[in-house]
């Protein structure tokens, strides 16, 4: 997603929670209901538009918003619950819903075009916050992805003028403590695990300041489910009390989910993935897992510690096991030997035993551990 960063006008004073708030929870809203402005991306999922309004006279909508247009509806009974998680999540842990709506663009709504629709042609997403944007070199405000840190620092300066940490820095290691943690919120409670099935370098957006955090964008794709699962959001999880109505489901034969009306939604196509940035362990057309994502969080590892040091082939990826023993760049020096580390990663990237992929919590805690150092 290109484009300037969020008016000041329209977003929170200091850090943005977006703990639902003002807005939410909201229920679908009417796309009538949307005073939208510029066209912010385009994809192949859909459109993503600036709003500058929301509700009876498209008042602003006191944090900074945006509408992405479906280019393929999906149902509420989908997306329903995947809105209203972060509320079910702060029944159980409120610090972990807290970290989600700080760390990820989750939806808001969904969007519908007239009442008593069925189906979302879009959803109300957060807008990434000011300091996840960075400017090129007399140039627009762009996002700061990761792709600005898993190339080289260098090349970065000289092309678009943009200054990122060195290969093993803190700071680098400190960003992928925090995209782990933020899976712990995901995966690591007793309650509904989130799948984002994603985590690529162009989802996955970065900042130094105050402190390194991260942001993820296309939440709206997510899946919940349980633990080393995923199913859509629609399917409801056993015993779990959703703000407002429950939906109870079950998976029939992997090809349609049962609501609690008993009617017979079909399955959601295929989450879409980024090459190179995708799980060798599923088959074409699979859903993601929460191994998935744990194999993305130790490609991010790689790639962001060693930046251009540590490319992934093609032939590294296809082999069961996956050997990073490689020679490292100078600035790792001044780090305590991490074999712990290393061998995370490579379990994190192979194929062997994938359903059993090192567990977030477990790199947290690798990885605080050497930030201490």
């Amino acid at each position: 997603m290109v484009g300037r960063p969020p008016p000041r006008a329209l977003v929170a004073p200091g850090r943005p929670e977006y703990a639902l708030g003002a807005l939410g929870p909201l229920g679908p809203v009417l796309l009538t209901e949307l005073r939208l402005g510029e066209l912010l991306a385009e994809g192949g999922e859909g459109r993503v538009f600036e709003v500058l309004g929301v509700g009876p006279g498209a008042a602003p909508p006191g944090r900074a918003m945006v509408y992405k247009q479906l280019r393929n509806p999906r149902t509420l009974a989908e997306l329903g619950p995947l809105c209203d998680l972060p509320a079910l999540m702060a029944t159980r842990d409120e610090a972990a819903s807290r970290r989600m709506l700080r760390s990820a663009a989750w939806p808001a709504a969904a969007v519908i075009e007239e009442d008593g629709a069925t189906s979302a042609v879009g959803t109300l997403l957060p807008r990434a916050p000011a300091e996840f944007w960075l400017r090129h070199r007399d140039g627009p405000g762009r996002l700061a992805t990761l792709s600005y840190l898993a190339g080289d620092p260098d090349r970065m300066a000289v092309a678009y003028g943009v200054t990122v940490p060195q290969p093993g820095t803190p700071e680098r290691v400190a960003l992928v403590y925090a995209l782990a943690r933020l899976l712990d919120a995901w995966q690591g409670g007793a309650g509904p695990h989130v799948v984002h099935g994603d985590l690529s370098a162009k989802n996955v957006l970065w900042s130094l300041r105050p402190a390194p955090a991260i942001y993820v964008l296309d939440c709206d794709g997510a899946v919940v489910g349980e633990a080393n699962g995923a199913q859509p959001a629609g399917a409801a999880m056993a015993g779990a009390a959703m703000a407002g109505d429950a939906i109870a489901g079950d998976a029939i034969a992997g090809d349609a989910i049962a609501g609690a009306s008993g009617a017979v939604a079909p399955a959601r196509p295929p989450r879409a993935t980024t090459a190179n940035w995708d799980d060798p362990a599923l088959r074409p057309g699979d859903q993601p897992t929460e191994a998935s994502d744990r194999y993305m969080l130790g490609l991010v590892f790689l790639r962001l510690v060693g930046a251009a040091h540590f490319p992934l082939q093609g032939r590294q990826r296809a082999h069961p096991r996956v050997n990073v023993d490689l020679e490292l760049p100078r600035s790792w020096r001044k780090f305590a030997d991490m074999p712990g580390l290393w061998e995370l990663c490579e379990r994190s990237l192979s194929l062997v035993n994938a359903t059993e992929r090192p567990a977030p919590a477990q790199w947290a805690a690798a990885l605080e551990q050497l930030l201490d150092v």
